[in-house]
């Protein structure tokens, strides 16, 4: 979409963004936007296909006025956001490990985000759902019954990239303060062979999403190259 000089809002689709807006401002572009010159981009969606664009363009093209100016401040709002933390982080450098994620303060309390990285991110292939839905299981019940971590457990999941997970935990802490517990996590994943703890319908989601084999390799792998013998380097960020 673009402004036009009297602020009325034209869209359209191209496969060139940049020469589609010289191509307005120049007068060579819409009718609609010859007589109100100059242009100015001020929203604008990617797709793969013409067809998706189209699709879309038709669609906007159907809102108001008002609710093309709310997809506009809303495109402004997100353009304006600070990359948090981890996306801070450069990825193609990064190498499985147990690094300190975030440190944040909740009123007078540290809470301190672990990243459990499982995988090389964009190199090696990312972990299967049905792996780390048992390691979540496995994992969170054994830190929510832990006598020396119960009470510090905040939260324990996957990151969405499938390359590791996220552990949260009260306190101002660091890496080396959480490594034997982490290790003895997952030597109790690798050595588990009862009935996964919540694998049923009533008590989850996707129970039918698991599988225990897959489990235990992806933490023989991280027990071997990391955990199990974890070295400086593997708990500092790149």
């Amino acid at each position: 979409m673009v402004r036009c000089s009297d602020h009325s809002l034209y869209t359209g689709w191209t496969n060139n963004l940049k020469k589609r807006i010289e191509k307005h401002n120049s007068g060579n572009g819409a009718k609609y936007t010859r007589n109100k010159l100059p242009v100015q981009l001020v929203y604008y969606e990617k797709f793969s296909t013409k067809i998706e664009a189209m699709r879309r363009e038709y669609r906007i093209k159907k809102l108001s006025k008002v609710e093309k100016e709310e997809l506009i401040k809303m495109k402004e709002r997100i353009c304006e956001m600070n990359l948090i933390e981890s996306f801070q982080v450069n990825h193609l450098k990064l190498k499985p490990g147990l690094y300190v994620s975030r440190k944040d303060q909740i009123g007078s309390e540290t809470v301190t985000t672990f990243d459990i990285r499982m995988t090389t991110p964009n190199e090696e292939p990312v972990m299967g759902t049905d792996g780390i839905h048992a390691i979540e299981h496995l994992g969170a019940t054994f830190l929510r019954n832990d006598d020396d971590v119960k009470k510090k457990t905040v939260y324990f999941g996957p990151m969405g990239c499938r390359t590791g997970f996220y552990l949260i935990m009260a306190g101002d802490l660091e890496s080396k303060d959480i490594v034997d517990k982490v290790k003895e996590m997952f030597e109790i994943i690798l050595n588990f062979n009862e009935e996964i703890p919540g694998a049923n319908a009533k008590e989850c989601g996707n129970f039918s999403d698991m599988n225990l084999k897959m489990a235990k390799y992806y933490s023989q792998k991280y027990y071997d190259q990391v955990i199990g013998k974890i070295k400086k380097s593997q708990m500092v960020y790149p």
